[in-house]
């Protein structure tokens, strides 16, 4: 019974881990190629540092408020930070406009 259960674990196993690189292909395309928002958030969140942030400004440029709230609490310029928050408040996210003080 046991031997059964190992070839479908093991084909399972290498696709699940060949999938998992398709998936950040799909992002990068739907990020860079699709202009999709969400995608960059959703790469941005995967990295650290620079490259997280270069994610999280493609991003917010690309309307995702998501992106511009990381952005903001990850970027060390306050200047840069406060743009992005307030670029999220006017897409209307709540979340942006009570950083800012704003109802």
């Amino acid at each position: 019974m046991m031997l059964r259960f190992f070839p479908h674990f093991l084909v399972f196993t290498i696709l699940a881990s060949c999938n998992k690189g398709g998936d950040e292909k799909i992002l990068h395309f739907e990020c860079e190629e699709q202009f999709q928002g969400e995608a960059c958030f959703k790469l941005g969140a995967k990295r650290e540092g620079d490259e997280a942030l270069r994610f999280f400004r493609m991003g917010c440029e690309k309307q995702s408020s998501k992106s511009c709230i990381a952005l903001a609490e990850k970027t060390p310029d306050q200047a840069e930070a406060s743009k992005a928050l307030k670029k999220a408040c006017e897409w209307k996210n709540q979340v942006a406009c009570s950083k800012l003080g704003q109802p």
